[in-house]
C-alpha cells in the first residue's frame, strides 16, 4: 500500500496529537508537585480544561483565582493530597503557565507527505485576554478552537454534536440579547452540515466505485448517526424562529407606542431588528441545508437497500484478543517472552540513531563506534559532564544570537514605528554590513525567530510579560523564549526596554524572500535561506 495513503489525513490530526502531547510533558517532566502520580496530575489538567471549556461556553470570566479554587474542589473531592494556599497558588501557576506555553507559540514539527517537508504545527490550547474587574486589569482565560477540539474528542463529541452544542449556545445568546452572536452560531451549523454533506458525499462516490467498501460500523457513523442528529435538532430551528419572531413583534410593537424614546434607545432597537432578521435568514437557511442533506441520504439508502441489507448481515471480522493471543500465551510457555522480547528490544535502547539493515527482520541497533577524547575512552560519569557543558554553551549561544537579534529590531522599530522584516534587513546590509553579518550568521536560529513572529495571532504585550515574570520564571533554553529576552533587558537596557508597549507582527501572505545566511567572506560561501516575510510594528 503507498504511504501517502497509509498517512491520508494525517495533517488533520497533528493538532490534537500535539495538543495531547503538550499535556502529556506537562504531567510526566514536573519536577514538583510529585504527591501527585503521572495519571492523576493527567486527569487534573483534563479536569481543568474541562472547568475552562464550561466557563468558555457560558461566556463566564476564568480567572486565575478560580482555578486555584477549583482545582482546590477537585483535590478535596478526589485526590485528598495535602496541599497548603500557598501550593495550590503555585499548582495553578504551573497548570496555567504550561497550557498556555508561557505565553509562546508551542510549535508540533511532523513530516507532510504532500508537501514532502517537515512542517511546525503552531498548537494552543488556551488563550487569555484582559478584563477589568472592580476596576483592575486581570487575566481571563478561555479554550482556543483547538482547545474545544480536544476537549470534545474527550467527550467524544464529533462535528454532528456540534450543531447541538452551537444551537444551545445560540438559545442562550438569544436570551440574553446577542443576536450578533446568535447568529454566528446558526452559520456555524451550516458549515458544519456543508462539511458532513461533502462527507456523505465522499462516502457514496466511494461506495459506487467499491461497494465492499461498506462495513457495519462505518455505515452507522456515517449514515445513521447523521439522520437521527439532524432529526432530533430540525424541531429546534423551528422553536429558534418562533421565539426570534416574537422577540421582533415585541420590539417592533414597543417602538409604536405613542411615548416619548430616547433616539439611541430607538437606534440600538432597530440595529437588533436588523439582527434578528438576518438570524432568522440564517435558521431558514440551516433547517434548509439539514433538509437537503435528509433527502441525500434518503436517496442513497433506496439506491443501495438491497445490496446494504446483504453487506451488513456479513459476519464482523474478529478483533485481535490481546488477551489470548499475548497473555494466556505467556501463562503457558515463559518462553515466548523472548520472543516478543527479540521483536521490541530494539525500541528501548536509549539514544541511539535510527538506524536498520532493510535487509535483516528485527536486527538489533549497534553503536558504529565509540566516542573517543584525546585516544581515551570516556566513562559514562566524563561523558555526562562533557554533554552538559556543551549542551551549557550551545544554551549561551543561542540566547545570546537571539537577544541581539531582537533588541536591534526593538531599536530599529523605534525609528519607524511600522516596517517590514526585508526593510529591517536590507537597512543593515546598506548601512551596517556588521551587524547584518551579526544578524544572519545562524539560518536555523534565525528561521525560529522568524516563525515565532509569524505565527503571533495576537500584539506582545511587554507589560504582561514583565507583570508574569515577577511571579514566573524560565528555564535557559536553545528555543526562542520572549521571556527571557524580556527578563535580559530589563538587567541590561531597561531604557531600551521602556521605551516599547507592545509588538505587533503579521506574516505577508505570498510573500516570500530569499537572502544570504551564514555568511563567510573568507571562502565567499553563504546558506540561502527562504523566508516569510513578516509586517512589524512597534508601539
Amino acid at each position: 500500500m503507498e504511504m501517502i495513503n497509509i498517512l491520508e489525513g494525517y495533517n488533520k490530526r497533528v493538532n490534537c496529537i500535539g495538543s495531547y502531547y503538550l499535556i502529556a510533558t506537562l504531567a510526566n517532566n514536573r519536577n514538583k508537585f510529585k504527591e501527585f502520580d503521572n495519571i492523576q496530575f493527567y486527569n487534573l489538567l483534563i479536569q481543568v480544561l474541562c472547568y475552562i471549556f464550561d466557563r468558555s461556553l457560558r461566556r463566564k470570566n476564568c480567572l486565575r483565582d478560580d482555578i486555584k479554587d477549583f482545582i482546590e474542589e477537585i483535590n478535596r473531592m478526589d485526590y485528598k493530597i495535602m496541599l497548603s494556599e500557598d501550593d495550590l497558588k503555585d499548582l495553578a501557576n504551573y497548570i496555567i503557565n504550561g497550557l498556555t506555553n508561557s505565553g509562546k507559540v508551542y510549535l508540533f514539527t511532523y513530516y507532510s507527505l504532500e508537501q514532502e517537508k517537515h512542517i511546525d504545527e503552531s498548537i494552543k490550547i488556551i488563550e487569555d485576554k484582559n478584563v477589568k474587574i472592580n476596576n483592575q486589569e486581570r487575566l481571563s482565560y478561555s479554550l482556543t478552537t483547538e482547545g474545544y477540539r480536544l476537549l470534545l474528542s474527550t467527550k467524544e463529541y464529533d462535528e454532528l454534536f456540534q450543531i447541538q452544542i452551537s444551537q444551545m449556545i445560540a438559545k442562550l445568546r438569544i436570551e440574553k440579547g446577542d443576536y450578533q452572536g446568535a447568529k454566528e452560531d446558526i452559520y456555524d451549523i451550516i458549515n458544519t452540515l456543508e462539511i458532513h454533506q461533502q462527507k456523505i458525499d465522499n462516502y457514496i462516490k466511494i461506495i459506487k466505485v467499491n461497494i465492499l467498501y461498506i462495513k457495519e460500523e462505518k455505515y452507522s457513523t456515517v449514515i445513521d448517526t447523521t439522520v437521527e442528529t439532524l432529526l432530533e435538532e430540525m424541531d429546534k430551528y423551528e422553536e429558534l424562529k418562533k421565539e426570534v419572531k416574537l422577540l421582533i413583534k415585541d420590539k417592533e410593537d414597543y417602538l409604536e407606542k405613542d411615548e416619548d424614546i430616547d433616539k439611541e434607545k430607538i437606534k440600538n432597537i432597530r440595529t437588533q431588528l436588523l439582527q434578528m432578521k438576518e438570524l432568522i435568514d440564517g435558521i431558514v437557511l440551516a433547517k434548509s441545508t439539514a433538509t437537503n442533506l435528509l433527502s441525500r441520504v434518503q436517496d442513497f439508502r433506496e439506491e443501495f437497500k438491497e445490496i446494504l441489507k446483504k453487506l451488513l448481515t456479513t459476519p464482523v471480522i474478529k478483533r485481535f484478543n490481546f488477551k489470548e493471543e499475548i497473555l494466556d500465551r505467556l501463562e503457558k510457555d515463559s518462553d515466548f517472552l523472548l520472543i516478543i522480547r527479540e521483536l521490541y528490544i530494539s525500541l528501548f535502547k536509549v539514544e541511539l540513531p535510527n538506524r536498520f539493515n532493510i535487509g535483516v527482520a528485527y536486527q538489533e541497533q549497534k553503536l558504529l563506534n565509540t566516542r573517543e577524547i584525546e585516544n581515551e575512552i570516556v566513562n559514562k560519569d566524563e561523558l555526562e559532564i562533557i554533554e552538559n557543558k556543551e549542551k551549557e554553551e550551545r544554551i549561551n549561544y543561542c540566547e545570546n544570537y537571539y537577544f541581539d537579534f531582537f533588541k536591534y529590531l526593538i531599536k530599529y522599530g523605534l525609528e519607524k514605528g511600522q516596517f517590514t522584516l526585508e526593510e529591517f534587513l536590507k537597512n543593515y546590509l546598506k548601512y551596517d554590513k556588521v551587524i547584518y553579518l551579526e544578524i544572519t550568521k545562524d539560518s536555523k536560529l534565525m528561521r525560529d525567530i522568524i516563525i515565532y513572529f509569524a505565527n503571533q495571532r495576537e500584539s506582545i504585550n511587554i507589560k504582561k510579560i514583565i507583570r508574569m515574570l515577577e511571579n514566573s520564571a524560565f528555564s535557559p533554553n536553545t528555543d526562542f523564549q520572549i521571556e527571557r529576552l524580556i527578563e535580559r533587558l530589563l538587567v541590561e537596557d531597561f531604557e531600551l526596554l521602556n521605551s516599547v508597549s507592545h509588538i505587533k507582527s503579521n506574516k505577508i501572505f505570498e510573500d516570500e524572500m530569499k537572502i544570504n545566511t551564514e555568511i563567510n567572506l573568507e571562502t565567499m560561501t553563504a546558506v540561502k535561506l527562504e523566508i516569510a516575510n513578516i509586517k512589524f510594528e512597534i508601539i
